[in-house]
């Protein structure tokens, strides 16, 4: 490769990497751009048009001058993006959104990332003809496109979106856990752990532990339930009220649903390690409480809609 355009994509690479490791230590205030998400859509826009324009550039023959110009344009589009960034506000913005924002912007890097070292492997020879190192230099600038796509979305979703997209999540997740659940319900006396993620003291105690009370047992079967209930809460949370509550709500939802799926986790774990059962009933009551919680978010009973009546149905069942 030539030497002058080798320099510039790693002068590329490293200003992506400065951007990823500052892009998660954050500190002091930045001039701050108006809007944001609007800023890095239109950011997003260019970047893409200059990896379009990369991907011709680096087909053999490869024009070293216009390939150099083309990854000299992309390159400045980095710092920019940092800035903009740099300059949001988890109080004007919204804890969610900037998560969201910072969560895609690690992605188009790390897309920007896997492209350049497939560029540094493109011959730029005269003589080059068409390699498979075209192929693999295609495949990431499509990835590059996708993650542009995926934050130019951003300001179309915003946090209700967002929003609605991480219920979805938790909703998955909620999924597995049934499934782990449902497999140690039909056969609790297993014990297909990986001890090496216990100390000591947790495996002799799993370990001597036999076969499951039947007041464990139940206590599963309970909580399976329970899960359901709190899925289908969850997706109607998703259809009936994250439209119609304020933001700061909508990130108190978000925030009670996160603590909510490591409270199940917790719990479901903790059943199916079979550890002491006081300690188990201690977290289902925090659990509850937690869910208890989420609802009073969500009820906004001066709608007198059909969820609110759905809510009373959901809480005399979920508590009995």
């Amino acid at each position: 490769m030539d030497s002058e355009l080798r320099l510039k994509l790693q002068g590329f690479q490293d200003g992506v990497e400065a951007f990823q490791n500052t892009l998660y230590n954050k500190s002091g205030k930045y001039e701050r751009v108006e809007p944001p998400l609007k800023a890095l859509c239109d950011m997003a826009q260019l970047v893409h048009a200059h990896v379009t324009k990369i991907g011709i550039a680096f087909k053999p023959p490869v024009s070293v001058k216009a390939a150099s110009q083309c990854v000299d344009d992309c390159a400045k589009m980095v710092p920019l993006m940092l800035a903009v960034y740099l300059g949001m506000d988890k109080d004007k913005d919204g804890v969610l959104l900037c998560m969201e924002t910072r969560a895609r912007l690690q992605a188009l890097m790390s897309a920007l990332s896997a492209m350049l070292i497939e560029l540094l492997r493109v011959d730029t020879s005269p003589d080059t003809a068409e390699s498979k190192s075209a192929d693999s230099t295609l495949t990431s600038i499509g990835m590059v496109w996708q993650t542009c796509d995926h934050l130019k979305s951003l300001p179309t979703e915003g946090l209700q979106g967002v929003a609605s997209t991480k219920l979805q999540e938790f909703s998955g997740m909620i999924q597995d856990s049934l499934q782990d659940i449902k497999e140690w319900i039909e056969d609790p006396s297993s014990n297909d752990f990986d001890f090496d993620d216990f100390d000591d003291d947790d495996q002799a105690e799993s370990e001597g532990a036999g076969e499951p009370g039947e007041e464990l047992v139940n206590l599963a079967k309970k909580w399976q339930d329970r899960l359901v209930k709190v899925d289908f809460l969850y997706k109607s949370i998703i259809k009936r009220r994250l439209k119609l509550l304020q933001d700061d709500d909508i990130e108190k939802v978000y925030a009670c649903a996160n603590d909510l799926s490591a409270k199940f986790d917790d719990l479901i774990g903790s059943i199916m390690e079979r550890i002491d059962i006081q300690e188990i009933n201690d977290l289902a009551k925090e659990t509850e409480d937690e869910v208890r919680k989420l609802v009073d978010l969500v009820v906004l009973r001066d709608q007198q809609d059909q969820f609110v009546k759905w809510i009373d149905l959901f809480n005399a069942n979920f508590y009995k």
